[in-house]
């Protein structure tokens, strides 16, 4: 029977199927370059007025909430009496306001009529007004400044930020914000920002980065309702402050007196600034803060919460991060799924897992898979291949089995974000699990070319994947397959350099290690080389091609590619041929970032290089960083080289 997955292009769609002979291709042409489900307002030079994302709602509610902050009042506006009639509209076009008062009646006139005859303000009939609107801009108050930026909001929504008329509008108004900004305190400037927070334009808008600037060189000097209310500003703009130590200091200083949700939109700030918290105590009170409130802390500020300390913490964290992981399990029933994703990420930059938390994260996800986006599947698959884990209840393998099925009806997401598949099923892979179909999708040139352009380097993860069907797949896969050009240029720029026993440069432990261990194998066996067996990972490995009968080291063959190629290795490569009598040995040097922390479990990216090296025919020795390190003499570290290697080879002992 066959098989049908949909494959994606920018203007066509294959519709591939596994059949006895292979694969067929069907061309089905797309009107337009583009799917209409494209069509949407997706990059910042077609949408300012974007919808409210959730958090940034549910931040500006925990604002409202409350009479500390500089908040625009609410104000009614009525259509039938604030619009201008059709009598007047010609008046208008000929006598244009002159005075202040009048431009601002007159504009909250032509919203009221643009509403009520659903108009845009780009209609011509307006240039008039908008040009005479422009030219007294700067001489209004500060009252009808705000004002005009309040009744804004009320406009029809026009299809972009540059829409004719209404680019005139705003601009002017954001230049005599600017203007003014020398002139406004604190409050007035948080005041006004806020009035452009209600249009949607706070990204565009000159003066609230100007104004979040000023408020930023006196951070020390805020009120608590200031810093949290400036912060939400910086949350806004994605934009940090070249110095945002001061806003941590000040926040450890008045942490006290913030709410469990104020200190949430002090979170999102800090995380959406990608700005990381230095200050231990700090993240220290945000931790103990969280688990005292865990019972009652909504979902969004969860996540603002598991952020934040994911992005900040370190080592020293560890074990304060671990306890909070243990007293979520009993909340992960009640949160959403987002969040509960957020829980299982926590760990993975500090390499730390949390099992029971993780299953029952992934036990949620295989009940409510329907609910997850495809971003969430990456992530979750990101944090499966991350710590290699294996569950007793076998839910892991169901889930991305799981999630293998589900990808293939996410067209439209797909289309949107097309990185998400190959990075998806790299991820997938690192758990063993993927579909020939799909990998042949992600491979197409077509498809590469829609997700990176035309002459951008290609992603790791498509480097990964092609390696994976060119060494694990190599009996079955018959679908695409990077160019070797390709593989050539991410061979020179994503593997690291060989290292060298008298390098210039400074050298970091796990490649001192590396030097080490091959100057070990040199002294033990005669001959060793470092060579990037598998280009798709970054650091080398050391290879030592041994001849069983007669009990020695071989040089490297001549015929090996050369380093940095992009090319995979294969026994044969590195001893010039097929002689049963000639056993190659791989060391692999398990750096700390190898092994997930505070176990001897290798990462799924470690034992995904393994696995590999023994297909290529390679004899597999590992040498964990922190069993090198116990080898205290010269005679210690070559008793301990010989019996790694010697429990894979015949070797001498």
């Amino acid at each position: 029977m066959s098989r049908i997955f949909t494959h994606w292009s920018w203007g066509r769609i294959w519709a591939i199927r596994r059949t006895s002979s292979g694969f067929q291709r069907d061309f089905k042409s797309v009107v337009g370059t583009l799917y209409s489900k494209q069509q949407l307002h997706t990059s910042a030079a077609v949408s300012g007025k974007v919808f409210l994302e959730r958090e940034n709602a549910h931040s500006y509610q925990i604002l409202s909430s409350s009479s500390n902050y500089k908040l625009c009042p609410e104000i009614s506006f009525k259509w039938g009496k604030d619009s201008l009639s059709d009598e007047n509209i010609a008046k208008l076009l000929d006598d244009p306001p002159a005075t202040p008062q009048e431009i601002c009646s007159t504009l909250r006139a032509v919203i009221g009529y643009c509403n009520k005859n659903a108009l845009a303000i780009a209609d011509e009939r307006f240039d008039k007004f908008v040009d005479a609107f422009t030219s007294i801009c700067d001489q209004l108050t500060d009252d009808q400044l705000q004002s005009c930026l309040t009744v804004l909001q009320f406009l029809p929504e026009p299809p972009g930020i540059n829409s004719r008329n209404f680019m005139e509008l705003w601009k002017a108004l954001d230049d005599a914000c600017k203007a003014r900004i020398q002139d406004w305190s604190t409050d007035k400037i948080l005041l006004i920002a806020d009035c452009w927070y209600r249009l949607n334009l706070v990204k565009c808008s000159e003066f609230v980065w100007d104004g979040i600037k000023k408020i930023g060189r006196k951070a020390r000097k805020l009120s608590p309702s200031q810093l949290v209310q400036s912060m939400f500003l910086c949350n806004l703009v994605r934009r940090p402050l070249v110095d945002m130590f001061d806003f941590e200091m000040h926040l450890d200083s008045m942490f006290d007196s913030l709410s469990l949700d104020e200190v949430g939109v002090m979170c999102a700030g800090f995380f959406k600034t990608q700005t990381k918290l230095h200050n231990p105590q700090l993240i220290e009170k945000i931790y103990k803060r969280l688990i005292a409130n865990l019972d009652v802390v909504d979902d969004i500020t969860l996540v603002n919460y598991i952020k934040t300390l994911r992005y900040s913490s370190r080592l020293p964290q560890a074990d304060i991060m671990y306890g909070l992981l243990d007293k979520m399990c009993p909340q992960l029933h009640r949160i959403s799924l987002l969040a509960c994703l957020h829980v299982a990420l926590t760990g993975c930059d500090i390499q730390m897992c949390h099992e029971k938390c993780v299953e029952m994260v992934l036990e949620r996800f295989h009940r409510d898979i329907d609910e997850a986006r495809i971003k969430d599947m990456e992530r979750i698959c990101h944090v499966m291949g991350l710590f290699n884990i294996k569950t007793k209840s076998g839910i892991k393998d169901e889930l991305c089995e799981q999630i293998l099925e589900r990808m293939q009806t996410r067209i439209d997401e797909i289309i949107r974000y097309p990185k998400c598949l190959q990075t998806c099923l790299h991820y997938l892979t690192l758990c063993g699990h993927y579909n020939e179909d799909m990998l042949n999708a992600a491979l197409d040139q077509q498809f590469i070319k829609h997700v990176y352009g035309k002459n951008k380097l290609l992603g790791r993860e498509v480097f990964c994947l092609d390696s994976y069907a060119r060494i694990n797949l190599k009996d079955s896969y018959r679908g695409n397959l990077l160019l070797d050009r390709q593989r050539g240029t991410m061979g020179k720029m994503f593997t690291h350099y060989i290292p060298e026993k008298n390098s210039k440069f400074k050298l970091n432990v796990t490649d001192r290690i590396l030097v080490e261990v091959n100057e070990t194998c040199k002294n033990l066996w005669g001959t060793s080389n470092i060579k990037h067996v598998l280009p798709h990972f970054e650091r080398p490995d050391i290879v030592i091609a041994y001849d069983i009968e007669n009990r020695k080291g071989l040089p490297l063959s001549k015929l090996c590619p050369e380093d940095y190629s992009g090319a995979i290795l294969n026994k044969d490569d590195i001893s010039g041929g097929s002689d049963k009598r000639i056993e190659v040995a791989a060391v692999i040097i398990g750096g700390w970032n190898n092994f997930v922390r505070n176990t001897n479990m290798p990462t799924g990216l470690l034992e995904m290089k393994m696995n590999q090296l023994k297909i290529l025919g390679y004899k597999v020795a590992l040498i964990p960083w922190h069993e090198w390190r116990e080898q205290e003499t010269t005679a210690d570290r070559q008793k301990y080289v010989r019996r790694k290697v010697s429990s894979m080879l015949e070797v001498g002992r």
